[in-house]
Order: C-alpha cells, then sequence, then structure tokens
C-alpha cells in the first residue's frame, strides 16, 4: 500500500545542525535513496538551501513561513496538518503536533531534561514533558536510539507502553566520516597543525563535561607539555563556567577554541587527534563517537552511559564524574603509539556497523505499521 508520510525536517534544515539536526537530515536523505514507492512531504519554517541533497519525485518540501521564535511545531504545523490527509507522521524530536495523524511517531533521543533539568530553561523541561506525556496519551509510537534512552523513558514514564517503543541505532555518514590519511591542509586551517591534541566536538555547554575536560587536561598538560586542548564548537548552557575557569588555568595558553566547524572539514580534525574525548555528563545515543570512530580517533567515552553500547570494544571508558581517571585514560592513549594503532583499527571496524540505511529502513519500517 502506498503511504503518504509526512516529516517535520525543521531541525534538519539549520544551517548549523546540532545532532537532532543531522539525525533528521540524514534519515530523510537514506529515504530518499531507499523508498521510491511512498510519498513525502516534508515540512519546514525555511526554505532548504540549494544543497540540502537531491529529492526524488516522491517527495516535495512544504514551507510553513512562523514569525515566532518558539512554537512552530505546536501552533502552525499543528495547523497545517489539520488539513493534510497523512497516511503517518514522523517527527525525528520529541515534538508531535497537536493536529497530528493517529500514526504518528516520534524519536525521544534521551531523557536529560529529566536528568540533568538545571541545563534547560524552565520553558523547555515543561515543552519536553508536556509534548512526551501527550505523545505517549495519543498512543503513539516511539523510537529511541538505544536501549539506554528506552530504559530510561521506561523510568520516568512508566505508563508508557512498551510494544510501542522501538530501538533504531543511528549511523555514520559513510560518504564524509572516513580517515584522512592527510589532514594537514584542515588543519593548517584551524590552526591546529603543529602539535599534538586532544580534541572535543559539540556545543561547549555544561552538559558536555567540558569542566572535568579541562580539569583533567591540567593534570596531564606539566608532564606533556607538547599536547594541546582543542575545543570545536559553539557556546552553550554554563558556557560562561567554562570561560571563567580558563581565565584562572595556568594552561589556558594551551586550551585553543576554535569556534563552529564546517561538516566537511570534521574528518580531517578526527583524524588529526591523538584522542577524542567524550567523556559527557549524559546522552541518549551518542552520534560523535560512531563518527569518530569511523576516523580512526582514539575515543575516551563515559562509563555507565549508552556508550559502551555503542563503541563496544573499541573505546576507553572513563569516570565522567572523576577528572583525575579521565587524565589517566588520556596518557595511556598519548603514551603509547601502539594502543592508539590498535584502538584506531577497532573504531573503524566498529563503526561500520552503524548505517544511516539501515537505520532508514528500521523507521520506515517503524512508520509503515
Amino acid at each position: 500500500m502506498r503511504m503518504k508520510i509526512g516529516i517535520d525536517i525543521s531541525h534538519a534544515v539549520s544551517s548549523q545542525k546540532t545532532g537532532v539536526g543531522w539525525y533528521s537530515y540524514n534519515i530523510v536523505c537514506a529515504l530518499s535513496e531507499m523508498d521510491s514507492h511512498n510519498e513525502y512531504a516534508l515540512y519546514c519554517h525555511v526554505p532548504p538551501k540549494d544543497n540540502f541533497f537531491a529529492l526524488t519525485e516522491t517527495m516535495r518540501v512544504k514551507v510553513i513561513s512562523w514569525p515566532f521564535p518558539r512554537l512552530w511545531s505546536q501552533a502552525r504545523l499543528s495547523g497545517e496538518l489539520c488539513f493534510a490527509k497523512l497516511d503517518a507522521f514522523f517527527s525525528p524530536s520529541y515534538m508531535a503536533p497537536f493536529c497530528a495523524p493517529k500514526n504518528t511517531t516520534v524519536t525521544i533521543h534521551d531523557m536529560a531534561f529529566k536528568v540533568y533539568p538545571e541545563v534547560y530553561s524552565p520553558f523547555s523541561r515543561f515543552i519536553q514533558h508536556q509534548t512526551i506525556t501527550r505523545a505517549i496519551k495519543t498512543g503513539a509510537k516511539i523510537i529511541t536510539p538505544s536501549h539506554f534512552t528506552k530504559n530510561e523513558l521506561l523510568k520516568y514514564y512508566p505508563k508508557v507502553s512498551q510494544e510501542r517503543v522501538f530501538i533504531v541505532h543511528h549511523g555514520a555518514d559513510e560518504g564524509i566520516f572516513n580517515r584522512v590519511e592527510d589532514p594537514s591542509g584542515i588543519l593548517k586551517k584551524y590552526g591546529v597543525s603543529s602539535f599534538p591534541y586532544v580534541f572535543f566536538l559539540g556545543r561547549l555547554e555544561r552538559k558536555k563535561n567540558i569542566l572535568n575536560l579541562l580539569r583533567a587536561f591540567e593534570l596531564i598538560a606539566e608532564s606533556m607539555k607538547d599536547v594541546r586542548l582543542v575545543l570545536a564548537g559553539s557556546p552553550g548552557i554554563g558556557y560562561e563556567d567554562i570561560a571563567g575557569y580558563l581565565k584562572k588555568s595556568a594552561y589556558a595558553d594551551r586550551v585553543i577554541e576554535i569556534g563552529f566547524v564546517e561538516r566537511e572539514d570534521v574528518p580531517a580534525l578526527l583524524s588529526g587527534a591523538e584522542c577524542f574525548f567524550y567523556a559527557t555528563l549524559y546522552e541518549g545515543f551518542g552520534l560523535a563517537i560512531v563518527e569518530a570512530l569511523a576516523c580512526g580517533a582514539p575515543v575516551i567515552a563515559s562509563l555507565g552511559l549508552p556508550f559502551e553500547e555503542v563503541g563496544g570494544s573499541a573505546c576507553v571508558y572513563a569516570d565522567k564524574d572523576n577528572p583525575e581517571d579521565i587524565a589517566q585514560k588520556m596518557k595511556n592513549i598519548l603514551e603509547d603509539p601502539r594502543f592508539q594503532s590498535e584502538l584506531a583499527q577497532k573504531g573503524i571496524a566498529r563503526a561500520r556497523q552503524f548505517k544511516w540505511a539501515e537505520c532508514a529502513e528500521k523507521t520506515l519500517g517503524v512508520l509503515e505499521m
């Protein structure tokens, strides 16, 4: 049976995508390549850029403008869906519009707003709770990216029906995330070409555990005088604490902030790093880990989160709350080239297990139920 499926691509058309944006983008891109049977209506608030990706004849973008900075999904998109004749609707974020069809699927990426409420605004916490509660009450199907997130969802929302929760792992973009054998040109562009470095990529905010990363780096900085710490990403909630800590640090001159990085440059920065830090406070999956592994970067990730589910034996795991443990894991990697090489080989093999085509295929299977 041919279906008409609506998808919220508002996060995917952002010029500076975060995790949900890239998830949305890659899902739709993979669907465009694999599904020529169903018809798709792709809803967004601003027009996609010309290089968004090649849409098939079965996909059309519908731009629904909205003059306000908030509530596009709940107000404007909801009004549009009241009159759209859709067989199914998919929200790659947790938000299901009020007028979405009965056959609606939402992806809930994590429960961070419950675990670390202090890093979210009261409005954000309210909206997330209300929309998740409503999705459960209306019987929407829920996709989580890991067993960990499914268990977290059941912990905080015990009334959810387990039969309506589906685990679908994310993927890595094989066209972009591969080891770069000579990254020197890109490294020079960002001013990181003349020294070994520990690399972090993501929003510079409290929940990414940047303060403990800085503390750990200080513990190795005296004995490893050539190593630098490179932070890539835009400031987020709690950045003022990070900036304040750096001002007082004796090693601030060896911490380099390079800001937003173009996506096509990320593989070179990962390939050139001695190790990639992602021992964050909380994640629902850890897409950045898969992308780093695909580029052969040794990864330090957090114990007790979904990272062990994602990284397996290809990552080194540290206590996210213990700078001394993080520092020791850094030293273990930085001081042992053979260990670095072993992790790189394991990482590339592990990353091949996560493909967007498989993610899209499983997602479509949920949508068609």
